[in-house]
This record gives structure tokens, C-alpha cells and sequence, in this order.
């Protein structure tokens, strides 16, 4: 999982609706199929799109999948933006969030 699988999730439109689902909580694949309006063979190939760029995590709940939202791809996402965007490195954010803290 890396930036260009996240990036590529995060143009799809239909995966965009599944992540929106998803953050009202954790869903099976037929609740989300029935939500977004997909049969299940559709919907397993944005299922595993999402999970492989990490924006999805799958567990075992009996026999059944629950497919929740996975805020750390996320993150690491717009942290990557925000250093393009800034010229800020990690470090440097660090540093200020610290300063900042300390007043």
C-alpha cells in the first residue's frame, strides 16, 4: 500500500461512496453492495482496490466479513499532501507541533 494505490482509490467515484459508507461504521459486503448499488462480484473489486491500498480493513465476525474504514492511509495521505504543498518535512512538523504545545 502506498501513495499511488491510495491516490487511485480516492479518484474512483464509487470507492469514494464506499469510504463515505464506511465512516458511519463497519458494514458487511451485502450492506454495502445494497448501499451503493452493486452486486457483489462489482463490489469485490472495490473491496480489494481499498484494501490493498490500505484505506479498508476486513474482519472476521463468525463466518462473515465486516469491512471497516482505515484512518492511518488516510493520514498518511494528507500528511504526504500537505509536505507537497508546504515544503514542510515531518520532522519540521514535529518540531513546530512541539513548539506550539509549549507555547
Amino acid at each position: 500500500m502506498g501513495i499511488q494505490e491510495t491516490m487511485s482509490a480516492l479518484s474512483d467515484p464509487m470507492d469514494r461512496r464506499i469510504l463515505r459508507l464506511l465512516q458511519q461504521g463497519g458494514a458487511q459486503a451485502g450492506a454495502i453492495g445494497e448501499q451503493v448499488g452493486l452486486k457483489l462480484s462489482k463490489l469485490s473489486y472495490h473491496l480489494k482496490k481499498l484494501k490493498g491500498a490500505g484505506l479498508i480493513s476486513g474482519r472476521k465476525d463468525g463466518t462473515r466479513i465486516v469491512y471497516e474504514l482505515n484512518l492511518t492511509a488516510l493520514d498518511e495521505t494528507i500528511l504526504w499532501l500537505y509536505q507537497l504543498r508546504t515544503g514542510t518535512k515531518l520532522p519540521a512538523l514535529a518540531a513546530q507541533a512541539k513548539a506550539t504545545s509549549q507555547g
